[in-house]
C-alpha cells in the first residue's frame, strides 16, 4: 500500500520545462494586470471622491457651528428682552426708572428698585434746600456766580 501511494505521487508529480514555465508565468501576469488594468483610474477617483467627502464634512462642520452660534445669540437676544420688559415691568410698578434696575429676575429687580426708591427719599429729605438761587442764571447757585465773577476780574 506505501509503494503504490509512492508511485501514485511520482506519477502526480511532473517537471516543466523552463519555457512551460515562462509561459505559465507570462499567462498569469497578463490575467493579473488585465484584472487591475483600471486601478490607478479607480485609485484616482477613490481618492477624489474621499477629499469631497473631507470637503463636504468641514462644510458641514462649519454650518453646525454657524447654527449652533446663531441659536446661543437667539436665546441671549430672547433672555435679554426677557429682563427688559422685566424692567420696565418693575419700573412702572415702583416708579423708579428702568434703566436704574438691576437683577436677573423679577425679586431682585424689585428689591433693587425698592432700594433705590428708598435712597431717593433718604437723599431728597436730607439734601439742602435752596432758595431760589439755583432758578436764575441757567440753574446756577448765588456761590457759583460770585465764583465766576471773581474769576473774571483776574
Amino acid at each position: 500500500m506505501a509503494e503504490q501511494q509512492q508511485t501514485d505521487e511520482q506519477q502526480a508529480e511532473r517537471t516543466f520545462t523552463q519555457e512551460e514555465v515562462n509561459e505559465l508565468m507570462g499567462k498569469v501576469r497578463r490575467e493579473t494586470r488585465d484584472k487591475f488594468r483600471d486601478y490607478e483610474d479607480l485609485k484616482k477617483k477613490a481618492d477624489a471622491y474621499d477629499e469631497a467627502q473631507e470637503a463636504s464634512k468641514s462644510e458641514l462642520e462649519k454650518a453646525r457651528e454657524e447654527s449652533a452660534r446663531a441659536i446661543d445669540e437667539l436665546n441671549a437676544l430672547k433672555a435679554e428682552k426677557a429682563r427688559s420688559e422685566l424692567r420696565q415691568k418693575v419700573s412702572t410698578e415702583t416708579g423708579v426708572p428702568a434703566s436704574l434696575i438691576n437683577g436677573d429676575d423679577e425679586e431682585s429687580m424689585a428689591a433693587n428698585a425698592k432700594a433705590i426708591a428708598e435712597y431717593a427719599r433718604t437723599a431728597t429729605a436730607m439734601a439742602p434746600k435752596d432758595k431760589g438761587g439755583a432758578a436764575r442764571k441757567g440753574g446756577k447757585t448765588n456761590a457759583d456766580l460770585f465764583a465766576d465773577a471773581l474769576s473774571s476780574f483776574k
